[in-house]
């Protein structure tokens, strides 16, 4: 459910820079715990695929969202 509501959240660009990061740490959480198997191609594969969408995550939570966004509207954006 944290993954579709904060999806949803991130999609509208509510709260952008709390939720990218939430989502960040959830991926990364992921990564490390779950996925990181030496030896193993198909854990490895989605080790970095968790990698690469938490810095995305990441370059969203610095730089906000865009122009047409829910936090741009309500003036909720800080940038």
């Amino acid at each position: 459910m944290v993954h579709f509501g904060a999806g949803l959240a991130l999609l509208v660009g509510f709260m952008t820079h709390w939720v990218a990061g939430v989502l960040a740490l959830l991926c990364l959480g992921t990564a490390f715990g779950v996925h990181l198997q030496a030896g193993d191609p198909a854990n490895m594969f989605h080790f970095y695929k968790n990698l690469t969408m938490a810095g995305g995550f990441m370059y969203v939570m610095v730089f906000g969202p865009g122009g047409i966004s829910v936090d741009e509207a309500i003036g909720t954006d800080t940038d």
